[in-house]
């Protein structure tokens, strides 16, 4: 994975906004903002690469399934994910996810071959 543009990339961005000032000098990132930062550059790389493609593709989310397969990007599918929402950088849909997690993952769910949307069923090719 180190080879990968969207890791350098990904690398580049964590790098830079780390070390990001406002016009005051002061950190652009409040605490926890980078303390996530933080967290996310000290992920192996192949989860941070993980992040990456991810933050390439549209939407906010994504059948993990057809990523990994796509890209085949972790080895360790779950290991990739327990790292990722350990540091902070995934939120996992699961049963006891909050009602507005919930709703807001429906237009992305796939049934079948197809993938519902706010205007009805879209085919996936």
């Amino acid at each position: 994975p180190e080879s990968s543009v969207y890791l350098k990339t990904l690398d580049h961005a964590l790098a830079t906004a780390a070390t990001a000032r406002a016009a005051d000098a002061q950190p652009l990132f409040a605490a926890r903002e980078a303390a996530l930062l933080a967290r996310l550059q000290a992920l192996e790389p192949a989860h941070r690469l993980m992040v990456a493609r991810l933050l390439f593709l549209k939407g906010v989310w994504h059948q993990l399934s057809e990523v990994v397969g796509r890209w085949k990007i972790a080895a360790d599918v779950d290991a990739a994910v327990a790292a990722l929402e350990a540091a902070g950088a995934v939120d996992a849909f699961s049963p006891s996810s909050p009602r507005s997690q919930t709703l807001e993952l429906l237009p992305c769910l796939v049934v079948g071959d197809s993938t519902i949307k706010a205007g009805g069923l879209r085919e996936i090719k």
